[in-house]
């Protein structure tokens, strides 16, 4: 979330979307706040052509003003998570590869300023490339994916990519995807609400999708269920599990889509802390928002 300064009053914009009250004016030199947003219909589409008048902002129940909205242009600082899927006949390594070079280029056709970054987390957390390595070092780490670890530590990895986004992130506009097989144990120490704060602290919308057997041996792990379920909810991204080759492929292109597809808000008076509860509304029916429910500081 990126705090700016407001120096002029916007005309029109007092709306109650909500139907809460009415919303605060703003004045010279009332904080404002950035979040981005991505707008989906009932079938999971991302949702374009929408403008302020379709947005609503509630921090702790307190109708806040819509300065501005509109598609975000701002490169992204983004960092892929994988274990490297393997260890398993429906899913390759030459698959996992293809998948996110596929994913890569997608973001960088649509958003060629972004800088990505790969940790990988079978076995044990390893940073393979940094938001300041070269493109071609990228692409070069991503030919070579393939494992043979029998466990994975997706906790601890999420934990050290938050704290790197809090330290190295080169923009406001953050995302982690992670592409990780339920097939395969988990082993972590961080615990869960450890993990959680970080994330909420990192400013970055979380991206997974889970890939699980057809027919036999995933594990369950309540604690990285609710991590990524929860940590996708309130961050402003989503978790899609599939069960297939073509669904690995299928739902990685939407996550790169659904990112390319936000929208940049920006709302006063703002204000809130770690505690806040931020909910973003729509006035058309049948849309729903990927918004960021918390307050990233």
């Amino acid at each position: 979330m990126t705090r700016l300064r407001r120096r002029v009053l916007p005309a029109g914009l007092a709306a109650a979307l909500l139907a809460l009250g009415a919303a605060p004016r703003v004045t010279a030199d009332t904080a404002t706040e950035r979040i981005y947003v991505t707008v989906i219909d009932s079938d999971g589409k991302p949702v374009a052509g929408l403008t302020a008048a379709d947005f609503g902002v509630q921090l702790d129940g307190a109708l806040q003003e819509i300065v501005s909205a509109a598609p975000a242009t701002d490169p992204l600082s983004l960092v892929i998570m994988t274990d490297r899927l393997g260890l398993n006949s429906t899913y390759t390594a030459l698959d996992v590869r293809q998948t996110l070079a596929e994913f890569v280029g997608a973001i960088r056709a649509n958003n060629p300023d972004s800088r990505i970054g790969l940790t990988t987390f079978d076995g044990t957390s390893i940073q393979v490339t940094k938001f300041s390595s070269g493109r071609t070092d990228l692409d070069r780490a991503l030919t070579r994916l393939g494992t043979t670890a029998a466990d994975a530590v997706m906790l601890d990895a999420l934990g050290d990519v938050c704290k790197m986004m809090v330290r190295d992130a080169p923009t406001d506009r953050r995302a982690i995807l992670t592409l990780l097989a339920a097939y395969r144990p988990d082993q972590s120490n961080l615990r869960h609400e450890v993990v959680t704060e970080l994330l909420r602290l990192s400013g970055a919308s979380l991206w997974t999708v889970e890939v699980r057997q057809a027919d036999r041996g995933n594990f369950s792990n309540n604690v990285r269920e609710v991590v990524l379920d929860s940590g996708g909810l309130m961050s402003g991204g989503t978790r899609e599990i599939v069960g297939s080759r073509t669904g690995v492929t299928a739902s990685t292109k939407h996550m790169a889509e659904l990112m390319l597809a936000q929208y940049a808000i920006t709302y006063a008076p703002g204000g809130g802390s770690g505690h806040s509860q931020l909910r973003v509304g729509l006035r058309r029916p049948g849309l729903r928002a990927l918004a960021p429910r918390w307050i990233s500081r």
